[in-house]
């Protein structure tokens, strides 16, 4: 392939990969695939491979098949997708963070959990290494461990990434402090330990309602909170809570329509987790 001819197919592959992201965000997926494919043959016909390309595309891939439901498929996909990534790079260079990610992502949604820890641990190392603890992967990827840690009853681990959020949080103007504080609450809950988790609710709710633009997680929040005194046989103060939540919920559809949701729709959700979107800075 002439430098001519090498430099079109790589046009044409960046074109390709635009519009199956798009599609996919539009969940066409057959039609997602199908370019994603196409641009796959290309870069694996290119004189020298892209192994950026190769490991996107793959990437890619794993995501469609994650949301067709193809669990063992989308794994492989993200396999080849790091395996290339690292290759191209190195283990812990910051491309491979996200694909870890979708790796552990995948993992929660087949219960598969020691596997999920594996990964999001290594994500959350990368991270570490690579950019500032106040960015925006960094505290989700605290988030998605610590959400692991309590699925797998490691729960001095959950709590000791909760602690190390909540401190470089709480001294910020914007979020996601009550994210971690929420978490803490469902951890002490766990434990039996339940006036911390009270305080922990509350202290959540307080900041949920100040900060505003956060209507699903409120609401979640809300209801956890309100779950957890009935099942303490405050059913009065329970009650006291839940007429809020037909007006969070409302605010939740309008939010979706609307496409400024706090919570990602990339990959396809669990109720133990679900990716949120933080503000892009936090001190800087």
């Amino acid at each position: 392939m002439s430098t001519f001819e090498n430099s079109e197919a790589l046009t044409k592959m960046d074109h390709l990969i635009g519009i199956a992201k798009e599609l996919r965000k539009g969940r066409q997926n057959v039609a997602a695939e199908g370019l994603m494919n196409e641009a796959l043959v290309i870069c694996k016909q290119l004189e020298s491979e892209d192994a950026k390309h190769l490991y996107q595309i793959l990437d890619e891939l794993g995501t469609i098949a994650f949301w067709n439901g193809k669990h063992p498929e989308a794994e492989q996909y993200y396999k080849e997708a790091l395996e290339t990534a690292e290759s191209a790079t190195y283990a812990s260079h910051s491309c491979v963070a996200p694909i870890l990610d979708h790796l552990a992502h995948l993992y929660i949604a087949m219960d598969r959990f020691d596997s999920a820890g594996e990964s999001a641990r290594r994500a959350l190392a990368v991270r570490r290494a690579t950019v500032l603890k106040t960015d925006a992967a960094t505290l989700e990827s605290m988030r998605m461990c610590a959400i692991i840690e309590i699925e797998l009853d490691h729960m001095d681990e959950a709590k000791a990434l909760l602690r190390e959020a909540i401190a470089i949080l709480e001294p910020a103007t914007i979020g996601p402090f009550e994210e971690f504080v929420y978490l803490m609450a469902q951890a002490y809950q766990m434990e039996g330990r339940n006036a911390d988790a009270e305080g922990c609710y509350k202290q959540a709710l307080l900041t949920f309602e100040s900060r505003r633009g956060r209507p699903a997680r409120h609401a979640s929040c809300l209801q956890d909170y309100a779950n957890f005194l009935r099942q303490q046989g405050r059913v009065k103060d329970a009650e006291k809570l839940e007429p809020m939540l037909p007006r969070l919920n409302e605010a939740v559809v309008m939010e979706e329509a609307a496409g400024t949701s706090e919570v990602y729709h990339d990959l396809p959700n669990t109720d133990i987790y679900q990716v949120l979107s933080y503000p892009v800075t936090i001190f800087h």
